[in-house]
């Protein structure tokens, strides 16, 4: 065989050239820890469980936005029961007070399946119940003003309103519920009923 000394020293050249330019691999550029246990604590740390997210619910910000749910329906319907009972007195001039009824309920019962999932879709929860207690106060001005127009117009506006009102307070107490139950590792079932009780129990006062 060939001594070192016998190998063409050109071709150690080139055969030293190729080597130099060819890139590491990527198993060749990872380091090698000399301490075994290294690469099982790296491990660990990578593969560990993340952190709480720390703007998860927390079970008192979900029973304030309940009682405020709550006390927020409780003002609101004082006001509307009180002006509903009255229709049939104070606008008792060709009847303008029940058939004004008569169109809220009317207009009420088809809104519900149709139109009260299309508000909750783009408007979000709050949004749609912010936006139909403003018809609620907007059916009240209405009184002060009762001609045919202005009643029906605006009977015809709260019965979808109240459609959408409830559909969303259903939704959104379920929400609530769901969440406390999430947080609190209870049975979701218990809590939902025990936040439509809290509701209600609140709302008939």
């Amino acid at each position: 065989s060939d001594s070192p000394a016998d190998i063409p020293t050109p071709f150690v050249d080139q055969l030293t050239e190729i080597c130099t330019t060819l890139p590491p691999t990527e198993q060749e550029m990872q380091s090698v820890p000399l301490d075994g246990n290294a690469h099982i604590s790296n491990h660990v740390t990578n593969t560990s469980s993340p952190t709480p997210d720390n703007s998860s619910p927390t079970k008192r910000g979900i029973i304030i936005n309940l009682l405020i749910q709550c006390f927020g329906f409780l003002l609101l319907f004082t006001a509307y029961q009180s002006l509903q009972n009255l229709q049939s007195s104070i606008n008792s001039e060709r009847n303008l007070g029940l058939v004004s009824l008569a169109v809220l309920y009317g207009t009420l019962i088809p809104s519900v399946p149709f139109l009260a999932p299309v508000a909750m879709h783009y408007l979000g929860l709050k949004w749609t119940m912010t936006l139909s207690m403003v018809i609620y106060v907007v059916f009240t001005v209405a009184n002060y003003w009762s001609e045919f127009y202005t009643m029906i117009s605006a009977s015809a506006l709260l019965g979808v309103a109240a459609s959408c009102l409830w559909a969303a307070n259903g939704a959104y107490l379920t929400q609530l519920a769901t969440s406390y139950a999430s947080v609190s590792g209870e049975d979701k079932a218990p809590v939902i009923s025990l936040f439509f009780g809290i509701f209600f129990g609140i709302f008939a006062t």
